[in-house]
């Protein structure tokens, strides 16, 4: 009789369930119960995410919190619905941005990277700088000093690490990514890992439950390949990365685009906005792209 498993995550679930299943042998034993990414759930969902939970044997999940969800839909609640003989284990929300520290979202803003803004091309449409200009920029060796590169790394691998202490995460990602991000690129964008992040996550999974032949191909897809921004050089030659990196090569909804076609739609997008709010935003979210940019232009 097939067992059943689901993700409990955000949009990084169905990535990883699909993964798993690419393992025979855990195909062959598991059934995969989907269940929607949890910034998508609401109240009504309530009764179907719990009906789902008892029914399963297998239970992988980031930690949620209540915030502005109802506490049925934490991973502290759903933990106390499994079945006795369930198993249950967790990840943590796979965040890192030392490739993107300009990247974020933006005001809830969906534009060419979808929900991914960077901050810097904003800032200088904002600031009257043009598309010519800005693509110029971007690609300054000098564009981020070598010490505050190394900062923002430092500082996304320490946070990842807090979260999977604070939370007792079960398969933590931080010490892998720190053994890997030079050699390998690990992530698209700051929240979308690419293959590697999760054939290790199902790896871990695989072992833990007795997958005797754990192995997933490292060949395939990322399964959150849809949205793709380069590692930009300056951050390249600061942290000393090795692998091989389109500079100006992006993928937007599945689609090729060189960097110069991504700042244009950027620039039309903008200037439908209010550009000194946007500049006010930069300023008080990522302070030092206002600094950096001084600095460049003089």
């Amino acid at each position: 009789m097939m067992k059943k498993f689901t993700v409990y995550a955000n949009c990084q679930s169905k990535a990883l369930a699909r993964t798993l299943l690419e393992n025979e042998e855990f195909r062959s034993k598991y059934e995969y119960v989907p269940i929607r990414a949890v910034q998508s759930l609401s109240e009504k969902d309530v009764n179907e995410v719990i009906s789902v939970v008892r029914s399963i044997d297998l239970f992988i999940h980031q930690p949620v919190q209540q915030g502005r969800r109802p506490k049925e839909l934490t991973s502290e609640f759903l933990l106390s619905q499994l079945h006795e003989s369930a198993m249950s284990y967790s990840f943590p929300s796979l965040y890192f941005d030392g490739y993107f520290p300009h990247l974020q979202t933006f005001n809830g803003y969906v534009s060419v990277l979808n929900l991914v803004h960077d901050y810097f091309i904003a800032y200088l449409c904002a600031s009257g700088f043009s598309e010519s200009e800005t693509f110029d920029i971007l690609n300054l060796e000098s564009l981020y000093p070598e010490s505050l590169s190394v900062d923002f790394l430092k500082k996304s691998i320490s946070n990842l690490k807090a979260k999977e202490q604070k939370f007792s995460i079960d398969i933590r990602v931080s010490d892998f990514i720190e053994q890997n991000y030079k050699a390998e690129k690990l992530f698209n964008q700051f929240n979308h890992p690419k293959r590697s992040i999760f054939k290790y996550v199902s790896e871990c999974v695989l072992e833990r439950i007795g997958v005797l032949s754990s192995f997933i191909d490292e060949n395939g897809p990322s399964h959150l390949d849809a949205i793709v921004t380069p590692v930009y050089k300056s951050t390249y030659k600061n942290l000393g990365l090795s692998f091989s990196e389109d500079f100006n090569g992006y993928k937007a909804a599945s689609q090729d685009k060189h960097q110069r076609q991504v700042i244009s739609e950027f620039f039309d997008f903008y200037k439908t906005k209010d550009l000194k709010e946007i500049r006010t935003n930069v300023a008080a979210i990522k302070p030092f792209i206002p600094r950096l940019i001084k600095n460049i232009s003089g």
